[in-house]
């Protein structure tokens, strides 16, 4: 989270962002809801792929189905593929995106690894 993020409101943001698409107010989204959240934040269409992807780091307790709990499990954690920004939103962040450009400049003969010499 940003350093100058204020953490006590953070989790009722987050449950309002939810509750939008958590439309039957069942206490979970279904994968055509997250698929929702998702293409509205990012501004582009989910694949199905790219949704099980999510789904697959989400679904903490493996039923098919996001809780509350997970989702705001799931955004505080660093390592989430959606990070919130300064002003209260969501953005889908692709940390593995991000670091391929420098993998990249390591990765000199282009076989996806990275021998002791390249490095």
């Amino acid at each position: 989270l940003p350093k100058n993020f204020a953490m006590a409101t953070w989790p009722d943001k987050l449950k309002k962002i939810f509750s939008k698409y958590d439309v039957e107010k069942k206490g979970f989204m279904n994968r055509k809801q997250l698929q929702q959240l998702l293409a509205t934040i990012s501004g582009e269409s989910i694949s199905d792929d790219e949704l099980i992807r999510f789904l697959d780091e989400i679904d903490a307790n493996g039923n098919g189905r996001v809780e509350l709990e997970e989702f705001v499990s799931w955004v505080s954690k660093p390592t989430s593929m959606l990070q919130p920004t300064i002003s209260g939103t969501l953005e889908l962040f692709d940390v593995e995106e991000l670091l391929r450009p420098l993998y990249c400049v390591y990765d000199r003969n282009g076989d996806m690894g990275i021998s002791q010499e390249e490095f």
